[in-house]
């Protein structure tokens, strides 16, 4: 009986098999830090939203009215929504983030309130509220420094 060298068609299967976990696995890995990636396109334009506030603030000792507001713009990359909105009152300017990703939703708020021991320097805080479609979820893009709560602090005033 003569040696068989070479691969059986089992063995090549298993091989396959094997290449094709790894793939998949790799692709979903790149596609979450793609989406992450994208989203920090997101968090760049909140930075020149904050920091057109705090010029604002220190020029003139107070946050813009509505008029004279900062807007940011709204994004969709591959099945997300991103909506930015921003409103002011006298103490206090919030930079408002919805994002909607199938089933998922999590809103992120950033908020400045003015000094009142330093006219014109804004203290910015973050707050994360994230829901699956069974109830709380873990956030998935805000940054690490967001607190994550149940219930925003500020709503939005109509």
């Amino acid at each position: 009986m003569n040696k068989y060298s070479g691969l059986t068609l089992i063995e090549l299967m298993l091989v396959l098999l094997v290449v094709g976990f790894v793939s998949i696995y790799s692709f979903l890995a790149y596609e979450k830090n793609l989406n992450r990636a994208r989203f920090s396109e997101v968090l760049s334009e909140i930075s020149s939203i904050k920091i057109d506030v705090n010029e604002f603030a220190a020029m003139h000792l107070r946050f813009p009215s509505m008029v004279e507001r900062f807007y940011g713009k709204d994004y969709k990359f591959y099945q997300r929504d991103i909506f930015m909105s921003t409103w002011s009152s006298d103490d206090l300017y919030v930079i408002q983030i919805k994002i909607l990703d199938n089933g998922f939703v999590e809103h992120i708020q950033f908020y400045g309130k003015l000094s009142p021991l330093h006219p014109g320097t804004i203290s910015w805080n973050c707050l994360v509220e994230s829901q699956t479609l069974g109830g709380p979820g873990s956030a998935r893009f805000a940054p690490n420094s967001c607190v994550h709560q149940n219930v925003f602090v500020y709503e939005n005033k109509p």
